[in-house]
């Protein structure tokens, strides 16, 4: 206990640590938010919240404890115990913790929805997405999106001469009934352009896209968002049943295939309604089938008031790669039946220093968003006969995580995905702790921008998971260059930076369960640099 006279005490404060391990504290930043209880005082002294790293990533439990040497009016020195407490997590958090959820899932309320498979695709319980939600509660998401496609306005389950519903409006009503404790249900939709040039031949027919515009994920901050903000992207689209049954109408939203046009009309919509937080993303970017996006094109350059963020991997396989066949990167490479689109790549993105983190999602079409454990989904075929055979999508899909402050709620989650504080995963949900320190000594999470002469930056990560192994961590530039890897689940690697540059991490873990995928991936967001002024 220590005796302070008031305001005219001499305050200093000193911190003495000795680490579980032996190790030694490196650095120690002030005015972070890790919480102390404060041991009682005769007068007020604020004690800031310390950040401790450590010289060894893969130590991270140690105990600490802060010492005030205070001098009273009499002249006498005391010296006594402040606080005391264990850390028993990483500097890297930043305070923040990991939240897993799904952005890109599809109920029966898309025309090629399938909720169930055996039954000419139908939709399972009373409605359509009745049990979207309470199936992402199943699979222990903090978050899910359902996002159908915004072509169609009215959704005919019996055929076009039985009742309907309003898409958009049930999707809100389905969001606005799973708002509540456990789970942050975000509306959104798919913008799903079919831009294609004339094919040479009819065998070519799927593959003659010019890659402008490709398909978007879109997702709303608030719930009862109007129906402006809600854009299709083929305008030439029509009535459509499926497997000979349900049935989708066009409604009078606005449609666009041109993504310019598509950013001019979220911004109309804004000035019309005010102000909503929206973020939309390109998904599969460079599988030829569904659709894949040339970001060569200046048509596709993503407006970053909207688009911060890419899909790296899905049902559809892995976008990651320029060359799919180079190391750690032919893994999920949906290239044989389908096709890759090299300039669709997120390497090739990023090295046109595109500023993009990384989401993975199911594009499941079931309503059942984050369910990785049951293989790939089961589309509907617009058009099609009750008899016609149905495809499985080419493998499971993935969940995106998010490093958020506090307790997940629909802003913090939107801070998190507008500050590409982002990792995707092809399944696993890691403890995944990473930090970048700059020369100056500042700490940077995955996804922010650093000056460009902020180098070398040391990046210290630690990636765990109980139901599989970490093999490496690969530090990548922009261009898919392997920089440094790290073997097993720890990194501590010093780069150096260039202007305009991006560096993001490569997890590759193997699969201790016994499960179908023997291998997995994790995918962490870059750091980025400025450019030179």
């Amino acid at each position: 206990m220590v005796d302070l006279a008031g305001a005219e005490a001499d305050r200093r404060l000193w911190m003495t640590s000795g680490c579980t391990d032996g190790g030694s504290i490196a650095d120690c930043l002030v005015d972070a938010p890790t919480p102390w209880e404060l041991a009682e005082v005769d007068a007020p002294l604020e004690i800031p919240s310390v950040r401790l790293v450590h010289d060894e990533p893969a130590m991270v439990d140690f105990e600490a404890r802060i010492w005030v040497d205070a001098v009273g009016v009499d002249g006498a020195p005391a010296r006594g115990l402040l606080a005391e407490g264990r850390l028993d997590e990483p500097i890297a958090s930043m305070g923040r913790a990991v939240y897993w959820g799904d952005l890109h899932a599809h109920s029966n309320l898309s025309y090629d929805g399938c909720e169930l498979p055996d039954q000419s695709c139908d939709h399972r319980g009373d409605y359509a997405g009745e049990d979207f939600f309470d199936n992402a509660r199943a699979e222990a998401l903090d978050f899910a999106a359902i996002t159908d496609h915004a072509e169609w306005e009215r959704y005919y389950p019996e055929g076009l001469d039985g009742p309907w519903v309003d898409i958009w409006s049930e999707q809100q009503r389905l969001v606005r009934d799973a708002d509540y404790a456990g789970l942050v249900p975000l509306i959104g939709y798919e913008w799903t352009n079919k831009r294609d040039k004339p094919p040479s031949s009819e065998a070519d027919a799927y593959y003659a896209a010019d890659y402008e515009g490709g398909h978007k994920t879109v997702i709303f901050e608030d719930i009862d968002v109007p129906v402006d903000f809600r854009i299709g992207a083929t305008e030439d689209v029509e009535t459509t049943t499926k497997s000979g049954l349900s049935a989708y109408t066009v409604g009078d939203n606005p449609q666009t295939d041109d993504p310019r046009v598509f950013y001019g009309l979220l911004e109309a919509a804004e000035a019309s309604h005010g102000p909503t937080r929206v973020l939309s993303f390109f998904h599969h970017p460079a599988l030829e089938k569904p659709q894949a996006v040339d970001f060569h094109y200046e048509i596709n350059a993503p407006d970053s008031r909207y688009e911060r963020l890419v899909e790296i991997y899905s049902e559809h396989g892995t976008s990651e790669c320029i060359d799919p066949t180079a190391d750690d990167c032919d893994w999920m490479v949906n290239n044989e039946n389908f096709r890759y689109l090299e300039r669709g790549s997120v390497q090739y993105a990023l090295s046109l220093g595109m500023r993009l983190g990384f989401t993975a999602g199911t594009d499941c079409h079931d309503s059942r968003p984050g369910s990785i454990d049951d293989g790939p989904s089961t589309p509907g075929n617009p058009g099609a006969s009750p008899d016609a055979p149905l495809n499985t999508q080419f493998g499971p899909g993935g969940l995106t995580g998010v490093w958020a402050p506090g307790e997940l709620d629909r802003e913090t989650l939107f801070d998190a995905l507008y500050e590409r504080a982002t990792l995707a995963t092809s399944g696993p949900r890691p403890d995944a702790r990473v930090l970048g320190i700059d020369a100056e000594g500042r700490p940077w999470l995955p996804g922010q921008v650093l000056p460009a002469d902020a180098g070398p930056l040391r990046i210290l990560a630690r990636v765990r998971d109980d139901g599989a192994t970490t093999q490496r961590i690969s530090v990548v530039d922009a261009g898919g260059e392997v920089v440094t890897t790290g073997q097993g689940d720890s990194l501590d690697a010093t780069i150096d930076l260039e202007p305009g540059g991006a560096w993001y991490l490569r997890v590759v873990m193997t699969d201790d369960s016994g499960g179908d995928m023997p291998e997995h991936r994790v995918w962490i967001s870059p750091f980025f640099t400025e450019l030179d002024e």
